[in-house]
């Protein structure tokens, strides 16, 4: 399975992952939820045999609920999902919300260290060096009032050993440029990498 920051956008995926776990009780949910963390993790997942039998799925509605949640289950971690937003991608009842909130509370610093370990073990590059420069944007004549600031970011990468190396340098030059929102993001985002190390 291809899990991406993005992830979880298919209204197809929401509707029938909703759909899925609407028809277990909150019981029943809970250990799925906790089974398919242990699949994220690299142990055991959930037994097709025991929850088709307990949950009334055929075999294409398991692997359906099960390779739906999981990716679910990373995105909630990855962007930090509250239980609003959470609301926004599954409706189920309260119960079966609780019990779902309940596991991803209690298994989700697990959930992120298993996650940064599976992206630290992938091929791809690393940040050898970096450089910055902040700028001030002043309004033009058909925005005369437009004022920004905006912090460019100079990145140098250097290719993992792995990667087969696709120029004739191993460096990699990448040229971004921050708004304050976008290097607020930036910040918080690598503080809770850290957090996870």
């Amino acid at each position: 399975m291809t899990r991406t920051t993005s992830g979880f956008k298919s209204n197809t995926s929401k509707e029938n992952l909703s759909h899925l776990l609407s028809t277990v009780n909150a019981e029943v949910l809970k250990e799925f939820v906790h089974r398919c963390i242990d699949k994220i993790c690299g142990r055991k997942g959930p037994s097709e045999e025991k929850f088709c039998a307990s949950c009334g799925w055929n075999h294409s509605q398991f692997l359906e609920a099960n390779s739906a949640l999981e990716e679910f289950l990373v995105e909630c971690v990855e962007q930090d999902y509250n239980r609003k937003k959470i609301e926004e991608f599954v409706s189920l009842e309260d119960n079966q919300l609780q019990a779902f909130l309940n596991c991803l509370v209690v298994r989700k610093d697990e959930l992120q260290i298993s996650l940064l370990r599976q992206y630290q073990n992938r091929p791809s590059q690393v940040l050898s060096d970096f450089d910055w420069k902040l700028k001030w944007v002043m309004g033009s004549s058909s925005l005369a009032s437009y004022q920004e600031t905006l912090l460019e970011l100079d990145m140098t990468a250097v290719q993992h050993p792995k990667v087969p190396i696709t120029s004739k340098s191993p460096y990699e030059r990448i040229s971004v440029e921050l708004t304050r929102d976008d290097l607020s993001t930036l910040i918080n985002t690598l503080e809770k990498a850290q957090e996870c190390m």
